[in-house]
């Protein structure tokens, strides 16, 4: 067995092998810049999920586009995702402003392992804009079957209109005494008479200690990084029953010239090129947009592993120590060496800049003409 087919064995053992085709039941507009999806698989297929999974909307260039679930899984219940527009992304602004109902899609999944978690403690959900999507999955799930268990809703986002389901969230606490919504907003308009701030800062306010607390966090890496900074600090906090799902989005279907940018050097079966990345964008992104054949399941969410790449010596050290969960993926993987990383959780910056990388394909893979 090569080092390639390992992998995707690798990863087909996560639970990355299943494919679906849907039906588009209703595209709706939740807010400006963000949509609803409601589809169906289709042919009779039941696509059984976990609530806090994502899944994978396959493009027709072989690209996928993750999205977590935002409704709990049911009997001949549609799927709901909420995807915000990224302007120049290939799904969310080049397919999905055209899609109508009865149009068809490809997706793979489900992915993730956020989930719902038993125990005898409050349930702290904390997201920001889209981050939602997989909470409101587990609070319609949590509402269900965690017995008399309070859930707590932190939300945020920068301005009232972020908050695109605030009505619906304010209905549910009022017709569920276990729940809690707390919707928070990072800049208030002067009339806004609700919490101010940042939604980790508002859970360590109300949360002095978290023992037995259940935190699930979704939304921007820099927000988790500094939810589990600040929750570090407090008694309690135990980092096994923080369950994070961050994302980050897909980088545009175009190169920006517009934008800074770091060099990269990227050798593929021997063939060496130099490629320009954006700042700010993951390492897979940009060996995407430039074409390289580097394979990508879950979507940069670090639990597939097929995004390995094997850093230059000299790179080994400059980079900054991967995350618990890039660590704990590797770990599982086949032939890992001291310099293998996954592309998926390398964001490139200025001192990224020259990063020399090989990249381990197919035999037959090369760098498109």
């Amino acid at each position: 067995m090569t080092q390639f087919q390992a992998r995707k064995e690798s990863a087909a053992a996560l639970g990355t092998a299943n494919r679906f085709e849907a039906t588009v039941l209703r595209v709706d507009r939740l807010a400006a810049d963000v949509t609803g999806l409601v589809m169906a698989p289709t042919a009779n297929a039941r696509f059984c999920y976990r609530p806090g999974q994502y899944l994978s909307v396959v493009l027709l260039d072989g690209q996928r586009r993750s999205f977590s679930m935002a409704s709990a899984c049911g009997v001949d219940r549609p799927i709901e995702l909420h995807i915000r527009r990224l302007l120049g992304g290939c799904f969310s602004d080049a397919v999905l402003a055209g899609l109508k109902v009865g149009d068809q899609l490809v997706f793979e999944g489900p992915f993730g392992h956020v989930d719902w978690r038993e125990g005898v403690g409050p349930v702290i959900l904390m997201g920001t804009g889209t981050g939602l999507a997989p909470l409101k999955a587990l609070l319609e799930h949590g509402l269900v079957v965690g017995g008399q268990r309070e859930i707590h809703l932190y939300w945020g986002g920068r301005v009232p209109a972020d908050l695109y389901l605030s009505a619906h969230l304010h209905r549910l606490a009022r017709n569920h005494a276990r729940l809690r919504f707390i919707p928070i907003l990072s800049r208030p308009h002067a009339g806004w008479v609700g919490r101010r701030g940042y939604v980790q800062d508002a859970v360590a306010e109300d949360f002095p200690n978290l023992h037995d607390a259940d935190v699930y966090a979704c939304g921007s890496g820099a927000m988790i990084n500094a939810a589990r900074a600040r929750f570090g600090d407090l008694p309690g906090f135990d980092e096994e029953r923080f369950l994070v799902d961050a994302f980050e989005p897909a980088a545009p279907s175009t190169f920006s010239s517009g934008l800074p940018t770091v060099r990269l050097s990227v050798n593929i079966q021997g063939t060496v090129r130099s490629v320009r990345a954006c700042r700010g964008a993951t390492l897979l992104s940009a060996l995407q947009v430039a074409g390289a054949p580097i394979l990508s399941i879950c979507g940069g969410k670090a639990s597939c592993g097929t995004c390995k790449i094997t850093v230059a010596q000299a790179w080994r050290e400059r980079l900054p120590n991967p995350e618990r969960s890039e660590q704990r993926l590797l770990a599982n993987l086949d032939d890992i060496g001291p310099c293998d990383r996954l592309a998926c959780q390398i964001r490139l910056t200025q001192e990224t800049d020259g990063l020399a990388i090989s990249l381990i394909c197919e035999p037959t893979a090369k760098w498109p003409a």
